[in-house]
């Protein structure tokens, strides 16, 4: 899915942990992993990409999580 919304190291976006089920709160991107469909991990890290609200996107945070692209947007989206 094509959003037009990029997210990169560094930036804020809007997150929800416990895989999207908890009130939105704000979260700064540490590093971004793109996997293919179906992998977990071993993907491709990268400093910027553009935001998909699916499982190929994964993102460390600073506050010690990580999340799936459904469970960020960037402040550009809706939360």
């Amino acid at each position: 899915m094509k959003t037009g919304l990029y997210i990169g190291v560094g930036d804020l976006v809007w997150w929800r942990h416990n895989f999207g089920k908890d009130p939105v709160a704000l979260a700064r991107i540490e590093r971004i992993e793109m996997v293919k469909p179906g992998q977990r991990d071993g993907g491709d890290s990268v400093m910027r990409a553009e935001w998909t609200p699916d499982r190929t996107l994964i993102v460390d945070l600073t506050n010690g999580h990580w999340a799936y692209g459904h469970q960020i947007c960037p402040l550009e989206g809706v939360p």
